[in-house]
């Protein structure tokens, strides 16, 4: 359980549980008011977002993204953790930011080239859902086609063809 946890309502350990809780009424409500608390519920966030089921993580990123810049910056520095499933769950959350995490595309073009094939592979991914504002990921991308991982390699091809559909 998290640090503080009590069941009163708009508690931020509360409302960071609601997000993995399976009712996406619950789930959205959750979001919007950790949105609303901002800066203090970072912490419990990034927390839970590390221990979180696969499944979760989508609905952490979607908190982070509700708080905008201050979410971007957070899992910008999450991808500096030295476990490999923090950065995972850090680069996925990231995912849900779309178009709005143009600001973690250096860090993402970085991780391009993570010891670990399954950041590298999410890291494809979650540029080229960022499409057009990745431009500066594609030369980082283009290197990551020729990876041994094929996974990574076809991944690579399809944020390219987002990020540059002329391509």
């Amino acid at each position: 359980m998290f640090a503080g946890y009590n069941k009163k309502p708009g508690n931020i350990d509360d409302l960071v549980l609601k997000l993995t809780s399976g009712n996406d009424v619950e789930r959205w409500r959750a979001i919007e008011e950790l949105g609303a608390i901002g800066a203090p519920a970072l912490h419990a966030m990034l927390v839970a977002l590390f221990v979180a089921e696969e499944n979760e993580v989508s609905w952490i990123g979607r908190a982070f993204h509700e708080m905008g810049d201050l979410g971007l910056k957070y899992l910008r520095e999450a991808l500096k953790h030295p476990g490999m499933e923090a950065r995972r769950a850090a680069i996925s959350a990231l995912m849900e930011f779309g178009s709005d995490g143009a600001g973690a595309v250096s860090d993402l073009a970085r991780a391009l080239e993570d010891v670990d094939p399954e950041v590298r592979w999410r890291a494809a991914r979650a540029l080229g859902r960022i499409g057009a504002a990745a431009r500066a990921a594609l030369s980082s991308l283009e290197k990551a086609i020729y990876d041994r991982d094929g996974r990574l390699a076809d991944e690579a091809r399809k944020a390219i063809g987002r990020i540059n559909p002329t391509v």
